[in-house]
């Protein structure tokens, strides 16, 4: 799974010692999962410069690691990298879909 989840730590207004715990943990949990980062370089999506300057490099990226690896990607962002993706094929699911809302 390719995920992209933003603003959770501003949402729950995390500051100080309790924003390093969250960063903390989570470098804990990719490790305790066995999940790595896979990182992608611009020389790498050169096949997407079309989308490029249209949705931006971390976007583009993302499509280009779902695709190369035939991974779901998971995001929040309907509006432009869902619709994207799915434009292009991509199996992407909304974090909405899968979590109910509080």
């Amino acid at each position: 799974m390719i995920a992209e989840i933003q603003g959770h730590v501003n949402l729950v207004k995390l500051y100080g010692d309790d924003r390093l715990n969250f960063w903390q943990a989570s470098v804990d949990l990719l490790m305790q999962w066995k999940l790595d980062e896979r990182l992608i370089r611009l020389l790498d999506i050169t096949s997407r410069r079309v989308m490029l300057p249209d949705i931006g490099l971390v976007d583009t990226g993302l499509i280009e690691l779902a695709a190369r690896n035939s991974c779901v990607l998971l995001t929040e962002d309907e509006r432009t990298l869902a619709r994207r993706a799915w434009a292009e094929g991509i199996d992407c699911k909304l974090v909405k879909q899968l979590i109910p809302q509080v």
